[in-house]
């Protein structure tokens, strides 16, 4: 889901038709199919943000269509609308997965290895993903997934997984727009330290 969605918002793939596809084996899979529906939503949010604000063409009518036949295939379960109305379950204090489970907490920074993902976040920062050349999406997306992660520890794969890209085209964009007196040693230089950063947020 993630790499077809990077692709499209890139321009480098025109089609998300086998995205409901890909939705009937996740909701037979895993209970965090919603997550695949949340993704194109947020898509689609994008795009309205980027012709608003940005001046691009309101092309959402592809990824809304998707949108709605992922919606309709995930009905394809053993227990129909249960089953897809299943993650509504997780909203509020009511189950008690919620409230005694580890992996629904917030993270404790007094854990050291929790301090690696206070990094990434300082990184992100650091980096700006709020570009115009990057887009609205990947913005959206780190927004979203950080305000997870922050209230649920489990979210934190689905964070790495995302994130980590999107840092790599934060670096892409933000060197390359650097002007370098002597470009081919800096080059190297940042080049090491493109490799270094997107480490560490992999390890993470």
């Amino acid at each position: 889901f993630l790499l077809s969605l990077y692709l499209y918002h890139r321009g480098l793939s025109r089609w998300l038709w086998h995205l409901p596809l890909l939705m009937i084996l996740w909701v037979n899979l895993h209970g965090g199919f919603a997550i695949g529906l949340g993704l194109i939503g947020l898509l689609v949010v994008a795009r309205i943000a980027e012709g608003l604000l940005m001046k691009k063409p309101l092309a959402i009518w592809h990824p809304l269509m998707v949108l709605g036949l992922s919606g309709l295939a995930a009905l394809a379960n053993p227990n129909g609308w249960e089953g897809l109305s299943y993650p509504l379950t997780y909203i509020g204090s009511d189950n008690p997965s919620m409230q005694y489970v580890s992996e629904w907490q917030s993270p404790n920074f007094h854990e050291p290895y929790w301090l690696l993902f206070l990094v990434s976040l300082l990184v992100l920062m650091a980096l700006g993903v709020a570009n115009s050349r990057l887009g609205a999406w990947p913005f959206l997306l780190t927004a979203l997934l950080t305000t997870m992660v922050l209230q649920s520890a489990r979210h934190f794969p689905l964070f790495a997984l995302s994130v980590a890209p999107i840092a790599g085209e934060a670096l892409r964009v933000r060197f390359n727009s650097l002007s370098w007196p002597r470009r081919q040693v800096e080059s190297l230089t940042l080049g090491r330290l493109n490799w270094l950063i997107l480490v560490l947020l992999t390890a993470v």
